[in-house]
């Protein structure tokens, strides 16, 4: 995921946050990183979820009212190249079947009800290729809806999940692959998005950011409250200084 913007500023404040957050409180930069790396990932599964049906108050039926207004508009629906290669291959065996059917109507020698037969099979032929491209396009949209909440699992390809056989333990996300994760490495953590639409997403709505100007709140609310009880303890020995 390219990080530009003000995105950049917030990284520096974040780095700076980090490193005061090492020195304050005397763990290894790696243990540091393996804390707040884990604390952005959570941050940014919060702020895609948020989006996950286009924001607040949006429908979960999000894809079913897109299809409905291409419907309504007369536009049609592009579904997917695997459907479209199911689609074509069903319809050429329907197709098939038809010219069948069609071709023993006319050489047709036998009796009335095997007539009426060969009559029945080519109307409940059309039905079906009337509605084959329906259903296919009812399993576009079953896609799209399904993977609308995708992003909100990006940031979470493991998590914790825990049973009373088993305790606490990880387990992989429901996606079952890794569509994005915080990585950490030697003395950095890098954010990276797997995810088709991920980048548009954060950008239109500032998910990335935000997560990271929360994330180093969080870190700059820590090291006050240190600070203040540095000052507390040092008036309070003044104090004492002053009572003897």
């Amino acid at each position: 995921m390219n990080l530009t913007g003000s995105i950049q500023t917030s990284i520096t404040e974040f780095n700076s946050s980090l490193e005061r957050y090492v020195v304050e409180t005397g763990k290894s930069t790696d243990e540091v990183l393996e804390k707040k790396g884990r604390d952005l990932g959570i941050r940014l599964f919060k702020g895609f979820r948020d989006r996950k049906w286009g924001g607040p108050g949006k429908s979960p039926r999000l894809a079913t009212a897109e299809l409905n207004a291409r419907t309504a508009a007369g536009e049609g629906t592009k579904v997917r190249t695997s459907l479209l290669a199911r689609y074509n291959r069903e319809r050429a065996s329907m197709n098939s079947f038809a010219r069948s059917v069609g071709q023993q109507r006319r050489r047709f020698s036998g009796t009335l009800d095997q007539y009426s037969r060969l009559t029945e099979q080519r109307a409940a032929n059309r039905r079906q290729r009337a509605g084959l491209w329906r259903s296919i396009v009812g399993k576009e949209v079953g896609l799209r809806q399904s993977g609308i909440g995708v992003l909100a699992a990006s940031f979470l390809w493991y998590r914790r999940a825990s049973s009373q056989a088993r305790g606490t333990y990880i387990t992989k996300n429901r996606t079952g692959k890794p569509l994005g994760s915080v990585q950490k490495g030697p003395d950095f953590l890098r954010i990276i998005g797997f995810t088709p639409g991920l980048e548009r997403i954060s950008s239109r709505y500032g998910v990335v950011n935000n997560a990271i100007v929360s994330a180093t709140a969080d870190t700059e609310t820590y090291l006050a409250r240190k600070e203040i009880e540095r000052l507390r303890r040092s008036f309070a020995s003044i104090g004492k200084g002053f009572a003897a």
